[in-house]
């Protein structure tokens, strides 16, 4: 019984942090499409900026209702993130989610 509750803590334990780190890149990413000064990302880098960013482990991508950005932090760790935005799988699937809000498409 002992041995069940401290795999399922480790488990947790586990999760938050790849929670933590999934978050910390979606940070990162955001702040090269600003610092990278590119005129193409000036509409995604905004309507992104409003989105609140919550995590979803019962998705298996990301998703948006419009007013969040929800994601599963496995596959957000999965993605390829180059410090070049416009090179970045992780900023491609931003811009993508990002136009589903800019179409209404929820």
């Amino acid at each position: 019984m002992a041995t069940d509750a401290m795999a399922e803590l480790d488990k947790e334990v586990q999760r938050q942090k790849r929670t933590e780190e999934a978050l910390t890149r979606i940070a990162a990413a955001k702040a090269r499409m600003i610092l990278n000064r590119d005129p193409r990302f000036a509409f995604f880098v905004c309507l992104l900026m409003r989105l609140k960013v919550k995590v979803a482990w019962d998705i298996e991508t990301m998703a948006t209702d419009g007013r969040s950005l929800y994601l599963n932090p496995d596959f957000t760790m999965g993605l390829a993130h180059d410090p070049d935005p416009s090179k970045s799988e992780l900023v491609g699937v931003l811009v993508h989610e990002v136009m589903h809000c800019s179409n209404a498409h929820f």
